[in-house]
């Protein structure tokens, strides 16, 4: 699922990654107003894809950095951050076979406590 999930990303295709999202899909993201991050819940598969889309735009180098990962046994992925997009881990739980929601953790209180992955 990773895998589809960056080819659609990478190539900035909002209708692929619609089809990977449960139409009911959310993503949250936890800034903890340290880290720029989405201030309420996206609801739906359309928005949540147009978001991430956008954001690969903005800042498209993220998705070369990214790093797949497990966190409590779901699929996801450690992007190490730079100067402009911040250090991030997201997971991705899948219902039916898409992805159901994005849990994203950009507060570096809560990331420090996490152990990186090799590059």
């Amino acid at each position: 699922m990773l895998a589809a999930i960056a080819d659609a990303l990478g190539r900035g295709d909002t209708a692929a990654l619609v089809s990977l999202l449960h139409p009911e899909a959310v993503l949250v993201s936890d800034g903890g107003g340290m880290a720029p991050a989405a201030r309420r819940v996206v609801y739906g598969a359309d928005k949540v894809a147009r978001l991430l889309v956008g954001l690969t735009s903005r800042h498209g180098q993220w998705l070369e950095a990214a790093v797949p990962v497990l966190v409590n046994g779901e699929q996801g992925v450690w992007i190490p951050g730079d100067g402009d997009a911040p250090e991030s881990v997201t997971v991705f739980i899948l219902a039916e076979g898409r992805v159901a929601a994005c849990y994203s953790i950009l507060n570096p209180a809560k990331l420090s406590h996490w152990r990186r992955p090799p590059r």
